[in-house]
């Protein structure tokens, strides 16, 4: 897993912040969500971590397994009937 960030509202670097392998101590999963939680370098100091958590829901999670490799909304490609008709 790569995590980057950069300046939002202008041009700027982007600094990798973590980069390595998504361990089973990294995720935890529930009924109702899944949680993500990872120890990255901070932005602007070299000597300071910072611990972040990134929470997706069910439907969140949904979301990112349908779209495909290509950015399109798999039910698109498969064909969902919405235009059957034409």
């Amino acid at each position: 897993m790569k995590i980057s960030v950069r300046p939002a509202k202008r041009d700027g670097e982007a600094k990798v912040i973590f980069d390595g392998p998504l361990d089973r101590e990294h995720v935890s999963i529930s009924s109702e969500d899944v949680t993500l939680t990872f120890v990255a370098r901070d932005i602007y100091s070299t000597a300071s971590n910072q611990r972040y958590t990134i929470q997706l829901s069910v439907d969140e999670l949904a979301t990112i397994l349908d779209v495909d490799d290509d950015g399109e909304d798999g039910a698109s490609e498969a064909g969902d009937g919405a235009n059957a008709a034409e």
